[in-house]
């Protein structure tokens, strides 16, 4: 019950109080007189204004209590309605959320398996005019009236051709003869005595090692200078001593 409702209440019970206590001395004044005929029904009318007022104002309160729980229930019946459509319109963005990203994923799979299928074109493209002329070349050798010369500058051109397409790709042989040799780009085949060249410097190269940028294609095979023997001529004493101690000592039993 509303605060406004309940002071009505308290009102109409006052004004109930009232006329009772005016009564109560008239009461007592002409207590053991007889009560006229024209005073009963003043009386009476009094008696019944408080009790009809009392009736009005409870259907009052009860139809303004009735109200506004209408508006309390029609509020909420708002709100749950909004609430439901702001989830559906969440669920929807969630769905297509993840349709798009599925379909991100399947278009860049698609687009990766075909990356790595024809990456090598361009370079498969360069490299075919260097084909084209290992093709002449072949064709003139097996003509009767050419000559070697001609072979040579077949291979001649085609080399070029390929070394200017791994130009255009970054790639490079790797130093090789009159280097350190470095394991890392060198693969030792072979070592040859020499006094030509200092000891682990690369002599000769079997094969030529390439890298592409900064990464190692592969390595070049190479022969590495070793220092030559010295002579027992020309180590003299020394080369006495060092015989000397390879031999067992006396007084060792070296028998099994």
């Amino acid at each position: 019950m509303k605060e406004a409702d309940m002071e009505k209440m308290a009102e109409i019970k006052s004004a109930e109080e009232a006329p009772a206590a005016r009564e109560t001395p008239a009461a007592e004044k002409g207590a053991g007189q007889p009560v006229s005929a024209d005073e009963k029904p003043e009386n009476q009318g009094v008696q019944k204004e408080p009790a009809e007022d009392m009736e009005k104002a409870e259907a009052e309160i009860r139809a303004s209590e009735g109200g506004a729980g209408a508006v309390g229930e029609e509020s909420l019946a708002a709100k749950l309605e909004a609430s439901e459509a702001a989830l559906k319109a969440a669920s929807d963005r969630y769905l297509r959320t993840v349709a798009e990203l599925e379909n991100f994923k399947k278009r860049t799979a698609r687009e990766t398996e075909e990356f790595r299928k024809y990456a090598n074109v361009s370079l498969v493209q360069k490299l075919l005019p260097a084909l084209d002329n290992m093709e002449r070349a072949m064709d003139s050798a097996a003509s009767p009236e050419a000559g070697a010369s001609a072979i040579v500058e077949g291979l001649r051109i085609t080399i070029a051709d390929i070394l200017k397409v791994f130009g255009e790709f970054n790639v490079k042989p790797v130093e090789a003869e009159g280097k350190k040799f470095d394991p890392v780009y060198h693969m030792a085949v072979a070592h040859e005595e020499t006094d030509a060249a200092d000891p682990d410097t690369v002599i000769r190269t079997f094969q030529k090692g390439y890298i592409m940028h900064d990464r190692l294609i592969r390595p070049a095979m190479v022969s590495v200078a070793k220092a030559m023997p010295v002579s027992c001529e020309k180590a003299g004493d020394g080369g006495k001593n060092r015989a000397q101690e390879s031999e067992p000592s006396v007084g060792i039993d070296i028998r099994t």
